[in-house]
């Protein structure tokens, strides 16, 4: 189903894939970049080093708003409340890689002014975290991990 909506963007994904995670990775380092929990189950963010620079951050704002408006295209096609395992794990073409890759950056995605990036937030975006989350912990389901096989029901 989400293939369908999405195919043309599916053709890309490979490459795409690629880049995010070599961008993401190569930032994180340069940046410093850590999650830093808030406490008392209210999540977290991602902080810097002081001596991050301005350019730095626009391009990791704007890798990691790639990766969040991806899915959120994903997800609204099916409904934050429909979106599971099985559908990210048809979108990514059953590439654990590519889920994990969109997944952080949607999930480490957020709405701040990092040396002047402009990149929009989706105004749904704590809905579509939430669907991300419960997507890729049901990625170890057995629907998600022998969907593929055609010996059994």
């Amino acid at each position: 189903l989400v293939a369908k909506f999405l195919e043309p963007l599916g053709e890309a994904l490979d490459e795409l894939v690629v880049d995010l995670s070599a961008g993401l990775r190569r930032l994180e380092e340069a940046l410093g970049a850590a999650w830093q929990l808030v406490g008392a189950g209210q999540g977290g963010c991602v902080v810097t080093s002081a001596d991050a620079e301005t350019p730095d951050l626009q391009l990791f704002h704007a890798l990691t708003g790639v990766c969040a408006w991806t899915l959120a295209l994903v997800v609204r096609a099916v409904g934050c409340r429909h979106f599971s395992a099985s559908f990210l794990f048809e979108f990514v073409e059953e590439d654990i890689l590519k889920a994990m890759v969109f997944a952080k950056g949607a999930l480490t995605f957020e709405q701040c002014d990092w040396g002047g990036s402009t990149v929009p937030v989706p105004d749904d975006l704590p809905e579509l975290r939430d669907a991300v989350v419960g997507a890729l912990l049901g990625l170890c389901s057995q629907d998600v991990a022998f969907c593929g096989c055609e010996d059994g029901e």
